[in-house]
């Protein structure tokens, strides 16, 4: 064989192997990009179960609260009053099931900082009432959600308030 006739041979190997290379950079970018907005999906899924977790662990934390501190008033004088008690009781019982629940959740989910604000401020939703508790809950609840919003990237100073915030 000439060269003349290697020529066809040539351009013809070096035009598969142009095109399985192309094929291999462009599945090599099309895998990239795919991978990156399969974590950008899983980022975002996930802050959606952080946020329904944080806001279940504040509402349940302010209905337990709520309950400690607005007992039933025991100025009825009736038979149904001991219906009424254990009503109650039964609300505040399962209030504090979900807020441990909620607890747990948020803490498996959260950062450290956010898992830490969030301990202390179960840890204060449990002692007793006393005197200067509520500002104590109240200053763990802001440090709670100020870690929060560090955390889902929501600006501290945002003029649309996070969900848990209302």
């Amino acid at each position: 064989m000439t060269a003349a006739n290697w020529l066809p041979l040539i351009i013809a190997i070096m035009g598969i192997g142009g095109t399985l290379l192309a094929s291999w950079f462009g599945y090599r970018n099309s895998l990239r990009v795919e991978r990156a907005r399969w974590e950008r999906d899983d980022r975002n899924r996930y802050n959606i179960e952080r946020i329904r977790a944080y806001t279940e662990f504040l509402s349940t934390g302010a209905v337990v609260l709520a309950g400690v501190q607005d007992p039933p008033p025991i100025t009825m004088r009736s038979e149904q009053y001991p219906v009424l008690i254990a009503a109650a009781v039964n609300v505040f019982t399962e209030s504090v099931t979900r807020l441990q629940g909620s607890y747990f959740q948020t803490r498996i989910l959260a950062t450290p900082a956010v898992g830490e604000a969030a301990a202390h401020l179960y840890q204060l939703l449990q002692e007793p009432p006393s005197d200067d508790r509520m500002k104590r809950i109240g200053a763990a609840r802001e440090a709670f959600v100020d870690a929060a919003q560090k955390e889902l990237g929501v600006p501290l100073d945002s003029p649309t308030p996070a969900p848990w915030k209302v």
